[in-house]
């Protein structure tokens, strides 16, 4: 329905490293490594409901459309053949930009950049939507993805927003970020018990 669930150990190393009490992270340290969960719908009072709408997407990452934009890319890399949880898949590198990549996940590149608060200068949004990174897809025999994975320096990110400064003050300034997900069990069905204990 309206709500997000979520559990990453990540939550508790960063409520531990901002020591629970740094504005807007509070709450990561009552997280912990359990389940959080998010009122989708509560989100309408820090976002106004269209720019929530553009950042959140609907339907997440479209397998499809990463495909498509990776094999688009000029300097496609082929990195042969793997085994993705049992399943034999074959591997493509490219760069793509921060814009490139949250188009492909159904996201508005330029709602980042407002809800970053440098929507009202041009320059800082092209810096900032076009931040370059390094991006790997997994395709399957079948054509499905298999895996993605990226990465991205938080310095670089910072640094085209204009604040390098508060990133280093925060003691996080070679802060490198690396994303991977794995796609599998096409086409199965599942059930989810949303756990009561969320916080």
């Amino acid at each position: 329905g309206d709500t997000w669930y979520l559990r990453a150990p990540m939550f508790s190393e960063m409520g531990d490293l901002f020591g629970g009490g740094a504005p807007g992270f509070e709450g990561l340290a009552g997280i912990g490594d359990g389940w959080g969960s998010i009122d989708v719908e509560q989100l309408g009072d820090i976002l106004p409901g269209d720019l929530q709408g553009a950042l959140l997407g609907q339907g997440g990452a479209d397998p499809s459309a990463i495909i498509e934009m990776v094999t688009n890319t000029e300097g496609v890399e082929d990195l042969g053949t793997a085994t993705i949880r049992d399943v034999p898949a074959h591997g493509l590198r490219a760069e793509v930009t921060l814009a490139d990549m949250m188009a492909a996940s159904g996201q508005d590149p330029d709602a980042l950049a407002q809800a970053a608060g440098v929507g009202g200068t041009e320059d800082l949004t092209q810096q900032l939507i076009g931040t370059v990174m390094p991006v790997e897809v997994w395709i399957d025999d079948d054509g499905y993805l298999a895996r993605m994975t990226y990465g991205f320096s938080m310095a670089e990110i910072f640094d085209a927003m204009g604040m390098s400064e508060e990133l280093d003050d925060l003691g996080m300034g070679d802060l490198e970020f690396a994303y991977s997900m794995d796609m599998f069990d096409y086409g199965e069905t599942f059930s989810f018990e949303a756990p009561p204990d969320a916080v």
